[in-house]
């Protein structure tokens, strides 16, 4: 089957849109700490919870909400299913307050 142009055209409109829309769902997850800071969060919020998620194992930052709660994605948790007489592995986001402050004091992480 012969394409004519405009079906050329019509194909490279359609490919360009995805390819625009990648684009911006890049940028806004490369941005994410910008933006989050623009709605409510302030940078030193993000960097305490940061630091929060990251000290526990196979954990790491999620996201911050308007109420300055603090959310640590936790990966690769292991739960044993009885009726499937299997272990299961599971990611999960978990609310860890409101992080007002983070400091090392020999090499233990403390948050208050």
């Amino acid at each position: 089957m012969a394409r004519n142009k405009t079906d050329v055209v019509t194909i490279k409109k359609y490919h360009l849109f995805y390819v625009i829309i990648s684009i911006v769902f890049f940028l806004i997850g490369f941005f994410s700490s910008s933006l989050l800071k623009m709605l409510g969060a302030d940078q030193k919020a993000i960097d305490n919870c940061k630091k929060f998620c990251e000290f526990i194992p196979d954990t790491e930052f999620a996201y911050i909400d308007a109420n300055s709660h603090c959310y640590c994605t936790q990966k690769n948790q292991r739960i044993f299913d009885t009726k499937l007489n299997k272990t299961l592995i599971m990611t999960k986001t978990v609310d860890a307050g409101i992080i007002t402050d983070v400091e090392i004091k020999n090499y233990i992480e403390q948050a208050r």
